[in-house]
């Protein structure tokens, strides 16, 4: 707030080493944003350029194919989870579909961010599954790893068409973290071209 009062923080929550946190308002007016590098006491904050992006809670996505939200290849869409109940038994019953048009023979990598990192504050632990029109699941992703409970997937897309990507809670995890019921997320759809990479680059020669 103007008097400088931390209301949120966030390091490493979204998609990559970016920021993402979820705040509900406490009162009507204006809240200010500080945005940065990451830096402490041995490592100064690396320079560049950035993007900040707010979104509002709106309508809850689909739960079903048959009404996914259309996002597209290269876009990160802001979205949020729903309590769904009152009680742990219920609560993170909440799924949201998502539908994007994929190439065949086109390397995907795929990314579910919902705030988890080291700071406290309303996030969640999901997971995602990546499916075809008649529900077969493609690809699955839990947690990146045990420090990261965000989910992340690559898939080689076999033919053209619409492919449907599936968020929910990691249910038995989040109630044991004591994760958030409701809280925001992103999910991004990102292509790279491998052709010219070859398979040799990934091999540790023993060099320097």
């Amino acid at each position: 707030n103007s008097a400088g009062q931390a209301f949120a923080a966030d390091d490493e929550g979204g998609t990559g080493s970016n920021a993402l946190l979820t705040f509900t308002a406490a009162y009507t007016g204006v809240v200010y944003v500080e945005a940065g590098a990451w830096s402490d006491a041995t490592h100064a904050g690396i320079p560049g350029g950035y993007t900040l992006a707010v979104g509002q809670r709106g309508a809850d996505v689909s739960g079903t194919i048959a009404g996914a939200q259309a996002i597209s290849v290269g876009s990160s869409t802001l979205s949020f989870m729903d309590a769904t109940g009152t009680t742990a038994a219920t609560a993170y019953d909440d799924v949201d579909f998502f539908k994007v048009e994929l190439t065949a023979g086109q390397y995907y990598e795929f990314q579910a961010s919902a705030g988890w990192d080291y700071f406290p504050g309303a996030e969640s632990d999901v997971r995602m599954h990546l499916m075809d029109g008649s529900s077969n699941v493609l690809a699955f992703s839990g947690d990146i790893s045990s420090n990261d409970q965000n989910a992340a997937l690559s898939f080689i897309a076999p033919t053209d068409g619409t492919y449907y990507i599936r968020i929910s809670h990691d249910v038995s995890s989040a109630r044991a973290a004591g994760a958030s019921a409701s809280s925001g997320y992103e999910v991004s759809v990102k292509t790279f071209d491998l052709s010219g990479v070859s398979p040799l680059e990934s091999i540790n020669w023993g060099g320097d």
